[in-house]
């Protein structure tokens, strides 16, 4: 990817600076999306950095991987040391409270290019959309916490997103500065190790159906709600099909049927490989709000790469996974996501399913898109095929 270059740089409030590489925002841009990543670090700086594992693995490590001389940094304030070399602050779900501010100022006197990369809809986010607003407690501390996401994109030179919608509400809030959509994407190395320690207990034909859930984080209860009353039908349908939810989840068991549902913890990343290569259905739905339409389709993909098949929630990232489509079936509404499961059994007990191999992903999985584009998608005959439709 081309890199542009001035000796003179303006930033967005017209204001003439330079920095030691001569770097424009746009090439900037360029320099976090593409390339060796020299130059570049990537700073998770908000203060509640025990509750961002995901964001920090996906937004950060696995962007490492594809950017082999870009470093990282986690904590409140950046040392000197780490700052040489450096001509771009990458800041991943950018905080900015009154300490991040002062921060981001010392760094701008540096003639350091900012740029903000935002993995959910934090900052345009309604508040009744917000994981947690509905508990009375916390909904000053939401509404609170959303504005501060909302102000600190003033702080920022361009901007990173890792799904169309993240970046369209982005260029609508700051229409003066650039948009990179970077998608979210599992490690292939992970994938590779998890094939590795874990291939062997693969799901087979014949063996457990265990239909699985899998929050990574705990906030996705709205999402869970789409799925509890189908979900319940069908094992009241089946007694040979069992449920198993891994990850933070706050739902009512006793809606389903007795002893067919289980709730475990939330395991190591490492060891989640061999949760979800033994999966016979992965399950992805996703809420009809703004926040949970916006996120990315990392679960149909984790999932993809062990060969798992998923029922999921048509979202915009969701929709335009080119790769993994004959292992994605799309359910909008709970008869849907009824007749999506029925499929799935009918055909696990009707013929014999094809051996899980790990999935190649795609070229395609690296683009960068600026303008936001996206390919539609419409389901063929099978409910077990989607198939993608050219512009």
């Amino acid at each position: 990817m081309k890199i542009s270059r001035s000796p003179r740089v303006t930033d967005r409030r017209g204001v003439a600076r330079s920095d030691a590489t001569g770097l424009n925002r746009e090439g900037a841009l360029d320099a976090v999306s593409d390339g060796t990543g020299e130059g570049v670090l990537f700073w998770y700086g908000a203060p509640h950095v025990a509750v961002a594992l995901n964001s920090r693995r996906y937004r950060i490590d696995n962007r490492l991987e594809r950017l082999p001389m870009a470093r990282s940094f986690t904590g409140r304030t950046l040392p000197d040391e780490v700052l040489e070399g450096i001509h771009t602050v990458v800041s991943v779900r950018a905080y900015v409270d009154r300490k991040a501010a002062g921060q981001l100022a010392q760094l701008r006197a540096r003639g350091l290019h900012l740029i903000a990369d935002y993995d959910d809809l934090l900052f345009a986010c309604p508040p009744r959309d917000f994981p947690g607003y509905h508990q009375t407690l916390l909904k000053r501390r939401v509404v609170k916490k959303l504005d501060t996401y909302r102000c600190g994109l003033t702080h920022f030179d361009a901007f990173t997103a890792s799904t169309t919608p993240i970046a369209e509400a982005l260029r609508a809030a700051r229409p003066d500065a650039p948009v990179a959509t970077i998608p979210n994407r599992p490690s292939p190395a992970w994938f590779a190790r998890g094939w590795s320690r874990f291939g062997d207990d693969r799901w087979q034909h014949g063996g457990p159906l265990v239909l699985r859930y899998l929050p990574g984080s705990p906030s996705h209860d709205h999402d869970f709600a789409v799925i509890a009353d189908p979900m319940a039908e069908f094992l009241r349908r089946h007694d040979d099909v069992n449920f198993e939810v891994v990850g933070y989840l706050r739902f009512d068991s006793t809606h389903f049927p007795k002893g067919r549902v289980r709730h475990l913890a939330k395991v190591d990343y490492e060891a989640f490989a061999g949760v979800l290569v033994s999966t016979w259905i992965n399950l992805v739905p996703l809420a009809p709000t703004v926040y949970s339409q916006a996120r990315s389709a990392l679960k149909i993909l984790e999932a993809a790469g062990f060969g798992v098949p998923s029922i999921a929630s048509p979202s915009v990232d969701n929709a335009s996974v080119g790769g993994p489509s004959s292992l994605v079936t799309f359910a909008r509404t709970p008869t849907e996501w009824l007749d999506a499961l029925e499929a799935a059994y009918d055909e696990t007990r009707s013929a014999s399913a094809p051996v899980r191999a790990p999935f190649q992903a795609p070229p395609s999985w690296d683009v960068v898109e600026r303008r936001g584009d996206t390919p539609r998608w419409e389901t063929s005959n099978s409910p077990w095929r989607a198939t993608l439709r050219k512009p």
